[in-house]
């Protein structure tokens, strides 16, 4: 019988959760998704499926770990996941959440659809039509929620209404994860209560990348008649891990990553996250005073 997960990181999108999965998984103790994202409580179609879909599709190879867990950055975002999570899973939940500077890991979002062929603005007209775009749909949510997923406070409050701040570890993605990724796995280890064991940190994941033929990534993601016949012929999940493959194959790395302008970034953050700042440091704990 898989057992049902006892802890998530929630996120954010953006900061350094792919690189602390890519680590925690190597301990023994531990047992992760079977994929990064086992995302579930954030969507509608996958959340009809129920609880037991959930574990057979994303948690088969469990082992009787004692921790089981997924990382899902998109949880932190989106406003059912902390209720839904409490009621099929209970109030007793670790969960694990990552803060990086908000007009930084906008940017980093922004760059990732870029990269993706999404996005087509720049960086400015992005952030200041966000709200009319991801009012459109789901793919517009999910892909240019820019700032809305860098408003940290809200989404911060929503959990606390539903899990204990003892079952929550708040960690910051300047400090934490870049400068002292050693010290952090060894406290998340703590925190999860698994036995303390030195895991090699020196990974490198996600790292940016660039399209190498915008129209061969364009015939892989967009609709199309051939596209519709294989959807008939091959399996779902055989022909998304042979889509993940190709996209991959597409991507060469990202020699040039062009950093964002420091004064429009400070203007940004003055502007839209200066003044939440203060709460959020209350909320969590964390020195943020870097951010300024």
């Amino acid at each position: 019988m898989i057992k049902s997960p006892n802890f998530f990181c929630l996120g954010v999108q953006k900061g350094g959760t792919t690189t602390l999965h890519d680590i925690l998984k190597k301990h023994p103790q531990i047992h992760l998704s079977k994929s990064k994202e086992a995302i579930f409580f954030s969507s509608e179609k996958r959340y009809m499926k129920g609880k037991e879909w959930w574990l057979n599709h994303f948690f088969s190879t469990y082992n009787n770990e004692p921790i089981i867990g997924a990382f899902t950055p998109d949880y932190l975002y989106f406003e059912k996941v902390p209720s839904r999570m409490a009621e099929v899973l209970g109030k007793d939940l670790k969960l694990i959440i990552i803060l990086r500077h908000p007009v930084n890991r906008a940017y980093s979002h922004y760059i990732m659809s870029k990269r993706k062929g999404f996005e087509t603005l720049s960086f400015l007209e992005a952030v200041e039509t966000e709200s009319e775009r991801v009012a459109l749909g789901e793919f517009e949510q999910d892909n240019f929620s820019y700032f809305g997923r860098s408003y940290y406070v809200e989404q911060i409050e929503r959990y606390f209404q539903f899990f204990s701040t003892e079952n929550i570890l708040f960690l910051c993605f300047e400090k934490d994860i870049v400068k002292n990724i050693d010290q952090t796995v060894l406290k998340i280890q703590e925190f999860l209560g698994v036995e303390p064991m030195k895991i090699n940190c020196d990974i490198k994941s996600n790292q940016a990348t660039e399209m190498r033929s915008k129209i061969f990534h364009e015939c892989l993601v967009k609709q199309s008649i051939v596209k519709s016949i294989l959807k008939k012929i091959i399996p779902q999940r055989t022909a998304h891990h042979i889509k993940e493959i190709l996209l991959g194959m597409n991507q060469k790395k990202l020699l040039d990553n062009k950093r964002l302008d420091k004064k429009l970034k400070d203007k940004l953050y003055l502007k839209h996250f200066k003044s939440d700042t203060p709460k959020l440091e209350n909320l969590t704990g964390l020195n943020l005073s870097h951010w300024n």
